[in-house]
């Protein structure tokens, strides 16, 4: 062993240590069959689920956020009441092959990584993107290449771009 470097730390080397398999011998390696595993596979890839009602509510639980906000004093807890519906809207979509309202969804969510505080300007963009995603629903798109959809995405990149450009000349 080295002594201090000149950050305060040691210098260590990994230890190995050789594991009991004690428990393994008495359940088993386990392990899926490779014929199992694939036919698991084209069956869940043949699945077309319906998710919107499920979608639908987690967009009336940011609705009921967004009021929240609306109508509470900026508060630490608005911002995460916020992203939580999102983050629920995104990985459902993308789970389950609605990549469009899963591209919007991701925008939106980077965009309130930066935010700090809530205010009046957050709350119309992300009631923006709470009528985008009923759009998108609504209409059934569904495809990220759908030109009706990027339009949408586009509309709301800049919303957020716009907000930057206003926070940095403040």
């Amino acid at each position: 062993m080295a002594g201090k470097d000149k950050y305060g730390f040691r210098e260590s080397f990994p230890r190995f240590f050789k594991p009991d398999t004690e428990l393994k011998s008495k359940v088993g390696g386990g392990g899926v069959d490779a014929d199992l595993l694939s036919e698991a596979h084209t069956y869940l890839e043949g699945l077309d689920t319906n998710v919107a009602p499920q979608i639908a509510a987690y967009l009336l639980a940011l609705q009921a956020a967004l009021d929240e906000a609306r109508t509470a004093a900026a508060t630490p807890t608005a911002l995460p009441r916020l992203t939580k519906p999102i983050m629920n809207v995104k990985a459902t979509s993308g789970m389950f092959g609605d990549m469009m309202l899963c591209r919007v969804s991701t925008l939106v969510l980077t965009f309130l990584e930066d935010i700090r505080t809530v205010d009046a300007d957050i709350l119309r963009i992300v009631d923006s993107y709470c009528k985008v995603a009923k759009i998108l629903i609504h209409h059934g798109i569904r495809s990220e290449t759908d030109p009706n959809g990027q339009a949408l995405l586009v509309e709301i990149r800049q919303a957020c771009n716009r907000y930057y450009a206003r926070q940095s000349a403040r």
